[in-house]
């Protein structure tokens, strides 16, 4: 078994291309399908790859800004009004904040690379598109001509076979035997006659069509059909070798943007890296400096007042005499020394190593007479200290466990903040998330939905409406009524998994269509953030700027795109429901219904006039490019 596996030698990738069995594929009737949607699909995952590309341009962007902003703050907060000695711990901090300008500095140029890596993306999916279309339509025609002529020949052959019937049947008849028929009485010779003359003219129409049909036939399957398969072929592999290099741009700057980081961090000609540089910090000289640089004087409010009699009772001879008075002088250093609840502590000369910091100390009670080695930290053990530190703080207060990392997307609970554990007295702080529902004012995400992160509510709507609001004129312009709203709102805000609360009665009319589409616009209104992103708000409203129409829908495709997964198919289905009430008879066109539409998509923060018009202007190029910019199946 062995021997044959390691005889057998796979052939090379191109030539497996070129295998016979391959060529025989490539002319069967559904190669050009099979073809038209392999390219399709590499087609579609470029784009994939381009909308991930441009989320993590957004998103590195983003957080670059951040990042400069942070560090320009805090070093200016250190530095204000403040000498900052070298080696000391706000040194040390600046310095190393430094090191993420650095790094920001260096993503940029990464940054660079994937904006370039998704322009010649979209140049790519653009081309081959227009390619594919070609090549399909040329395809299609060629194969239209062979059905057409295959339809002929059946035409013409069903003619030829039911003339033959006819003249079958006319040869039972006697022939002396007179037939009246619309032209007269005539005998069945005269009929056969005049049969003999069609069938004949029949069957060389039959005979010719046929021909017609097997010659293109023949035609498609041995020239044509090669020839475009091979284009098709060529497109695919031309197609995948230029994703293929665009990943391998990917690899390489992901590779430069982690080496070059690791370079800034740790250095490697010489320089000091970012741990060498905390190790240079010296505590004990930095607060040795700050005592030194700072004289030390009485602050007369803290000097004792010494007693001295007015002159007027000034001393007699048979008084006592008093004790000389020593002047004020506050207490050194040096005496504390002798202080005895002080003397516990190891002086520099009674232990020849530096004390260590507190955040790098073993705090234990029990081992604090112990040697001083012993509570030596590990060099390597970096940022995984347990320990827990007492305030400095003489009142009595809960324990400090070090820094919480600040977390810029997400702030902790109030609860959290203030230790305030939730009872019955105060569970009324957290009252707001239990009253708010479980369908509006919801995040979109979070509300039930299908694997395409569309909600379920969003689809229920939708087909209620297509199916019974053919005939319901202004469907999205008129009011229901408003008890009957607010109680269906009410329970299906309650309990959103139960649409059947949205079944339609026995009799649907109007007002029912009305009352689906006025909860329909209300779910997107309440919104916590509009189906069209804060973040990408500004973007799309000034697409409505551009007065050139395909450079419109080119950037409108783009921004599209760049939604989260979530917005993105359910904005693709709202507009393909637009499109379909375009087609019915309720007058509303893609004007009425970006009027109606424009603040419930895209925020209702729209305080002029423009930007109202701006918003539908918007939302009217979103439906009127809806099919270019989705792929409705």
């Amino acid at each position: 078994m062995n021997s044959v596996n390691t005889s057998f030698e796979m052939p090379s990738s191109p030539q497996l291309l070129e295998d016979e069995s391959v060529k025989n594929a490539l002319k069967q009737d559904s190669a050009f399908e099979i073809m038209s949607q392999r390219l399709k699909q590499s087609i579609k995952t470029c784009d994939e790859y381009m909308a991930f590309l441009n989320r993590k341009v957004h998103y590195e962007q983003r957080y670059s800004k951040e990042v400069l902003k942070t560090y320009t703050h805090c070093d200016a907060s250190l530095r204000a009004g403040v000498y900052v000695t070298k080696n000391t711990v706000p040194d040390c901090l600046s310095t190393i904040m430094h090191y993420d300008e650095k790094i920001n500095n260096i993503k940029e140029a990464y940054v660079k690379g994937l904006q370039t890596i998704v322009s010649e993306l979209f140049s790519m999916s653009q081309h081959f598109s227009v390619l594919r279309k070609q090549l399909k339509e040329k395809g299609n025609r060629l194969e239209k001509e062979v059905q057409d002529a295959v339809t002929a020949a059946k035409k013409a052959k069903n003619k030829y076979a039911s003339l033959c019937s006819d003249m079958e049947k006319l040869l039972g008849l006697d022939r002396d035997k007179s037939r009246i028929t619309l032209q007269g009485r005539k005998t069945v010779s005269e009929q056969e006659d005049q049969l003999k003359s069609k069938i004949k003219e029949a069957e060389i129409d039959y005979q010719k069509k046929a021909n017609t049909s097997q010659r293109l036939k023949n035609e498609l399957v041995e020239t044509h059909r090669p020839k475009i398969s091979q284009k098709w072929k060529d497109l695919i592999v031309q197609f995948d070798l230029g994703l293929q290099i665009q990943l391998e741009k990917y690899a390489i700057y992901g590779e430069s943007l982690i080496v070059g980081m690791g370079n800034q961090i740790s250095p490697i000609n010489g320089q000091e890296s970012m741990r060498k540089i905390t190790t240079t910090v010296d505590v004990e000289k930095a607060l040795y400096i700050t005592i030194k640089g700072n004289t030390s004087t009485v602050k007369e409010s803290l000097k004792p007042v010494e007693f001295l009699r007015h002159p007027l009772y000034g001393s007699t001879a048979t008084q006592r005499p008093q004790q000389q008075q020593q002047p004020y002088k506050p207490i050194t250093s040096s005496k504390l020394r002798n202080v005895s609840n002080v003397s516990k502590i190891s002086t520099v000369g009674e232990n020849k190593s530096l004390p260590v910091p507190p955040i790098a100390m073993n705090v234990n009670t029990e081992n604090s007479n112990s040697n001083s080695n012993s509570i030596i930290p590990v060099a390597d053990n970096f940022g995984s200290s347990q320990h827990t530190y007492t305030t400095l703080d003489p009142s009595e207060s809960p324990v400090i466990s070090g820094p919480r990392p600040m977390d810029s997307d997400q702030f902790p609970m109030a609860s959290e903040v203030l230790n305030v554990p939730i009872s019955a007295d105060n569970s009324s702080f957290l009252s707001n998330k239990s009253e708010r529902g479980q369908l509006y004012g919801v995040p979109l995400e979070e509300v039930p939905h299908n694997a395409d992160m569309i909600p379920n509510f969003v689809l229920k709507c939708i087909h209620l409406i297509e199916t019974y609001g053919s005939q319901s004129e202004g469907v999205y312009r008129m009011s229901p009524n408003k008890a009957i709203f607010e109680d269906l709102y009410s329970n299906i805000n309650k309990y959103p998994e139960n649409l059947s609360l949205l079944d339609p009665p026995e009799t649907p009319g109007s007002d029912y269509v009305y009352l689906i589409g006025s909860l329909f616009k209300k779910f997107f209104a309440e919104l916590p953030e509009p189906l069209i992103t804060w973040d990408r708000r500004y973007d799309f409203l000034q697409t409505s700027e551009i007065s050139d129409a395909t450079t419109r829908q080119t950037k409108l495709h783009n921004l599209v795109y760049d939604l989260p997964d979530a917005n993105y198919f359910t904005l693709r289905d709202l507009l393909g429901h637009f499109k379909i009430l375009e087609k019915m008879p309720v007058r509303m066109d893609a004007h009425n219904l970006a009027i109606i539409w424009g603040g419930n998509l895209m925020g209702g923060d729209a305080m002029t006039k423009e930007d109202i018009e701006a918003q539908q202007r918007v939302v009217e190029d979103l439906i009127n490019f809806a099919t270019d910019i989705f792929d409705y199946k």
